[in-house]
């Protein structure tokens, strides 16, 4: 079976796990499932060199990509611009 992880839309940002998934591209196949509270990651075809931690990449590279755009849309609201220090 293929390794797949959920997370909960609550906590992760929508478009941080599609950008990530896309990057992941030349280890694995990932497909992401929405369903209404989580979103389901599917790795399929992965490369065997990097499939014991790619799960766990995966979910770290997520967070912090979720972390940057939060930071972003708030500064943003904040109306300094969206930029990081």
């Amino acid at each position: 079976m293929a390794p797949e992880v959920s997370l909960h839309r609550s906590l992760y940002d929508d478009g941080a796990v599609e950008a990530v998934a896309s990057q992941y591209a030349g280890v694995a196949r990932v497909t992401v499932l929405p369903s209404e509270h989580e979103l389901t990651v599917r790795f399929e075809q992965v490369d065997p060199d990097v499939a014991d931690v790619l799960v766990d990449h995966f979910c770290n590279h997520v967070l912090a990509e979720t972390v940057v755009r939060r930071n972003q849309a708030e500064a943003t609201l904040r109306g300094d611009g969206g930029g990081t220090t």
